[in-house]
């Protein structure tokens, strides 16, 4: 594996955060010193301050990324695996702003020109069919977490531009993020490992992408740290499954992750709630689901892991 910088793209709900945890789990058992910023991170160079005007914001964002280019620089053996910060948040924020292609195109190039002396490798997760990656990724988060995208997204230059709201709004955005990162893909000169998550085998995309990127495949022993993530919380819990299905561990993302006994009950806390989850199997006996039940009398529901 020669990079220093590896570079997670896709469209929300891709499975970005997934497979970063599950190479940053292999990349540091194969003896690296690695770190993982997921789109939340504040030390991601998306997560400027809030609110500002976009060219300032811009401004802020390629500072950013400057800072982090001479951190990772400092420390050459080390790797940095980045979510959504070269392509999806600064192009998605430039969208919804009403700016144009050309204003688009420079911008990421001011981005990239110098990420050069890492070597940097861009996964790129797509779906062929936006409209159902949409549809999928509203079924999986919470309905707070689409009524404050929808909200946000109908009071931009993006949403005032356009006649439609709520959902078919936001698959417009990614209709046209979609199209703007293909294109500007092509015009980067960065290496590109392209999978296809319309209809994931995780297993088998693990598989591909370690080989290509000449990373030693590895799982850990069951129940001894986790692996690969489904997220439960707007970014902030994940449930984790091991690949042999038979030890589920919970994790926030500033809290240690903690093994549960698969079947029973386990107190949590979800979004600052005392619950229970409970691991649901199915007919294979394979841990398929677990439901969050609120302690003060409220349900979450259930929710799929993903494998």
């Amino acid at each position: 594996m020669d990079t220093q910088l590896i570079l997670l793209e896709g469209l929300a709900g891709s499975g970005k955060s997934t497979l970063g945890q599950v190479l940053t789990g292999m990349i540091g058992r194969a003896g690296h010193t690695v770190q993982f910023l997921h789109e939340f991170d504040r030390r991601n160079p998306t997560q400027a301050e809030a609110g500002l005007e976009f060219d300032r914001w811009r401004e802020q964002v390629r500072d950013r990324w400057r800072q982090l280019i001479d951190d990772i620089t400092a420390n050459p053996s080390a790797v940095t695996l980045i979510d959504g910060a070269l392509l999806q948040c600064p192009v998605a924020e430039a969208l919804e702003q009403g700016r144009q292609p050309k204003e688009i195109r420079d911008f990421v190039d001011e981005l990239a020109a110098p990420l050069a002396s890492l070597r940097p490798v861009l996964i790129y997760l797509h779906q062929e069919d936006v409209e159902q990656a949409v549809r999928q990724t509203y079924a999986e988060r919470e309905s707070s977490w689409q009524k404050k995208v929808e909200s946000y997204l109908a009071d931009t230059p993006f949403g005032k531009q356009h006649d439609r709201g709520g959902f078919d709004l936001y698959v417009e955005l990614n209709r046209q993020l979609r199209t703007a990162c293909d294109d500007l893909m092509g015009r980067l000169g960065i290496h590109t490992v392209s999978i296809d998550t319309s209809d994931p085998d995780w297993p088998a995309i693990h598989r591909q992408v370690t080989e290509q990127m000449e990373i030693p495949y590895s799982w850990p022993e069951v129940g001894s740290e986790p692996a690969g993530t489904y997220d439960a919380g707007e970014g902030r819990h994940c449930l984790e499954i091991l690949p042999a299905g038979v030890a589920l561990l919970l994790v926030g993302m500033y809290e240690q992750p903690r093994a549960l006994i698969p079947g029973l009950p386990d107190q949590y806390f979800v979004n600052g709630k005392p619950s229970e989850v409970y691991l649901l199997r199915d007919d294979g006996g394979v841990i398929s689901r677990a439901r969050f039940v609120d302690r003060t009398g409220g349900d979450f529901g259930c929710v799929g892991i993903k494998q």
